[in-house]
C-alpha cells in the first residue's frame, strides 16, 4: 500500500485509527516568505504525515495530495466556494455606500454550479482564442512595460512587481477602462483582493479604509458600466 492508499484526518490519524508522529501544523505555511521560495520540502513533510491540515497563520485548510486536491475542486457540494473569499460586513460608516454587501459577493471565485457555470460562460466570451489573439500586442505591450520600470535593478519581486499587475491591467483594457485611470483600478483591484483574502481578523482601522476604498471602487465600477450601456 502507497502513501497515497491511505488517507489521514486533520489531526494526523489513518483511516484504520493508527497515530502517526505528532504533526506541528505551525511548522508549514504555504504562504510564507520562504516556503514560497522553496515549498517542496516542507509539502513532502505535510504529504507523509498530515496531508489535511490547517494553517494557523490564515485559517485556512491546507490539501496536499493529488487525489484529495481533485476530490476538493470537483465536489462542489462538499466543498464549497461559498466562502472562499472572506465577507465582512461593512462598517457603518460605509455600509450605506454599500447597499449589495461585500464588493465581491456573488463573484466567479466564491459561487457554487449552477450560478457559477452561468458566471463563467458569461466572462469566458473575453477569452476565446481569437480574443486572446488580437489582444497579444496590447498585453505584450502591457508586460514590456511592466518589466522596463525594473529591468536594470538587478533583482525584483516578480510576484509584487510583475506577475500581480498584469490581470488587473489586461482586465482594465478588457472593461474598457480609461488608460489614464488604470494606475488607479490595479491599485482599487489589488486592494479588494487584498480585502477578499486577508487575515481572519483585521483592525477596525484597516477594516474601515479598506471598505471605503472599495466604495470607490464600486461606485466607479457602477459609472463605467452605466457609461458603456
Amino acid at each position: 500500500m502507497t502513501n497515497d492508499d491511505v488517507d489521514l484526518d486533520p489531526a494526523g490519524t489513518d483511516v484504520q485509527g493508527s497515530a502517526k508522529c505528532p504533526f506541528d501544523p505551525s511548522s508549514i505555511d504555504p504562504l510564507a516568505p520562504g516556503q514560497i521560495a522553496s515549498p517542496y520540502d516542507a509539502l513532502a513533510v505535510a504529504r507523509e504525515e498530515a496531508p489535511v491540515f490547517v494553517i494557523p497563520s490564515s485559517g485556512s485548510w491546507c490539501v496536499t495530495r493529488w487525489r484529495d486536491v481533485r476530490e476538493v475542486l470537483s465536489n462542489s457540494r462538499v466543498f464549497s466556494s461559498a466562502q472562499m473569499v472572506r465577507r465582512w460586513p461593512p462598517p457603518p460608516e460605509t455600509a450605506a455606500d454599500l447597499p449589495d454587501g461585500h464588493p465581491l459577493e456573488g463573484a466567479l471565485v466564491s459561487t457554487d454550479p449552477p450560478r457559477h457555470d452561468r458566471i463563467r460562460r458569461l466572462a469566458q466570451k473575453a477569452f476565446t482564442p481569437g480574443l486572446v489573439a488580437a489582444r497579444e500586442p496590447a498585453i505584450r505591450q502591457i508586460a514590456d512595460g511592466l518589466v522596463n520600470r525594473f529591468v536594470d535593478r538587478g533583482s525584483v519581486n516578480l510576484v509584487e512587481m510583475y506577475c500581480s499587475q498584469i490581470p488587473p491591467a489586461v482586465v482594465a483594457q478588457l472593461l474598457g477602462v480609461p488608460p489614464e485611470d488604470g494606475e488607479i483600478f490595479q491599485r482599487w483591484a489589488l486592494d479588494a483582493h487584498h480585502l477578499a483574502f486577508s487575515p481572519p481578523h483585521l483592525e477596525p482601522d484597516e477594516l474601515l479604509h479598506l471598505s471605503r476604498l472599495m466604495v470607490d471602487f464600486d461606485q466607479y465600477l457602477r459609472a463605467l458600466i452605466r457609461g458603456s450601456a
